[in-house]
């Protein structure tokens, strides 16, 4: 069974995401503070719903780096009472999957999500590497110019 990890500090909207997750297969393990995930992180889940507005005046989007660190390849999609756009890019520069406002479509959203995690994955695999590829390619460059130092 798939793992997720869900963070909404609302109880009805928290109900209402882990229903529709378990009818799609996910175990589900609720929080209402992303500081309290990140303290009880035991296992790598498939997939982090993460609420941008969270208990103790917390913000999602200022735990995503937190969550990539500490969890390496793991998907993590926003949600949002507001369909603010700044907010939504910076969610997503900081490596979130998608960013999805809590909205009659947030459902729909959310499976579209989902569906689109196997991609998702295999892009963030081809970026590392493509980070390690240039990463040995400057290495080398290095390399070549001590050694043509040496020789001349």
């Amino acid at each position: 069974m798939k793992l997720a990890y869900l963070i909404e500090a609302s109880g009805t909207y928290q109900k209402m995401i882990q229903q529709h997750l378990q009818q799609l297969g996910f175990e589900v393990r609720s929080f209402v503070t992303a500081s309290e995930c990140l303290r009880k992180l035991q296992q790598k889940p498939d997939l982090i719903l993460l609420s941008q507005q969270l208990e103790n005046d917390e913000k999602g989007t200022d735990f995503i780096r937190h969550f990539k660190n500490k969890i390496d390849n793991v998907p993590v999609v926003v949600l949002s009472n507001e369909g603010d756009v700044y907010t939504g890019v910076m969610a997503l520069k900081l490596g979130a999957m998608d960013y999805i406002e809590k909205n009659g479509a947030a459902l729909v959203r959310l499976r579209t999500a989902i569906d689109g995690i196997p991609d998702f994955l295999r892009q963030q695999r081809r970026k590392r590497l493509l980070r390690w590829m240039i990463g040995i390619a400057a290495l080398s460059v290095l390399v070549a110019a001590i050694w043509m130092g040496r020789v001349m």
